[in-house]
């Protein structure tokens, strides 16, 4: 899919890395679970790079179990967990 036309099933707004990382409300809960809220709160661009560029150990594995939940939570809201 072009990257123009990536829309957020939820929001209807471009999904690109940093709307799902950062911006889509439906990860609000798993956000605050698994990413500092340094990064989110007031979020920007360089708070985002610094999150997916990191080399802490622990910010990786956060990270890695935020999108892999994120994407388990987006499943089951739109095709019912199948």
């Amino acid at each position: 899919t072009p990257f123009n036309e990536r829309k957020c099933q939820i929001c209807n707004t471009l999904e690109d890395e940093y709307h799902f990382v950062i911006e889509c409300t439906i990860y609000n809960e798993l956000r605050q679970k698994y990413i500092a809220t340094k990064y989110w709160r007031r979020p920007n661009m360089f708070k985002f790079f610094y999150i997916i560029n990191s080399e802490n150990k622990l910010v990786i594995r956060n990270l890695r179990t935020f999108v892999l939940n994120a994407f388990k939570l987006r499943s089951e809201i739109l095709f019912g967990g199948n």
